[in-house]
């Protein structure tokens, strides 16, 4: 890590940034019953969180993490078609993004907006957060999750600002 990150890092009071699973392609996931759905559910500790327009949003939390995921409700099926994971730091209140991922199919009709607000106010209900971060890659569509990001109230630090190379911070304002 440079210099420059170790100082942003050190600015909001986070020790470093935890390594970054970078998705290879979308983790395609499909469930083909209600039964199954509901098995899946329990077998892996989910919790229904809500539901919207056939979309079913859940949620798997424990005290290093929040992980939601979305899928789509086509009669007795689901089909995965997002996710979001992170890594909670306790002690400098910080909320790591590793991974944000909406099948093409379902980017630009507010998935992702949807399943970062539901992730973010369980980040307030469950932990001591100040900030949320991550890190954005260079991978396909950079400026449309650049642009994301900044909608939802990140700062993106680039490398022109301050030699750190993409990095996303939020800064968190709990109730």
């Amino acid at each position: 890590m440079s210099e420059a990150v170790d100082k942003l890092y050190t600015k909001y009071g986070i020790d470093i940034a935890p390594k970054r699973r970078e998705p290879i392609a979308f983790k395609d996931k499909r469930l083909d019953s209600k039964a199954s759905f509901n098995e899946f559910l329990l077998n892996d500790d989910y919790k229904l969180e809500t539901e919207k327009n056939n979309l079913v949003y859940i949620s798997q939390i424990d005290s290093k993490k929040i992980l939601i995921r979305i899928f789509k409700k086509s009669e007795d099926s689901y089909s995965q078609v997002g996710y979001i994971d992170s890594i909670y730091d306790k002690r400098f209140k910080n909320l790591y993004i590793s991974i944000i991922n909406i099948r093409d199919d379902y980017r630009s009709c507010g998935c992702g907006t949807e399943i970062y607000n539901i992730f973010e106010e369980k980040a307030k209900q469950l932990f001591d957060v100040k900030t949320i971060s991550g890190k954005l890659n260079f991978w396909k569509d950079y400026e449309k999750r650049e642009a994301f990001f900044k909608k939802l109230g990140f700062k993106v630090f680039s490398e022109d600002e301050c030699e750190v190379n993409n990095e996303i911070l939020k800064e968190i304002k709990n109730k």
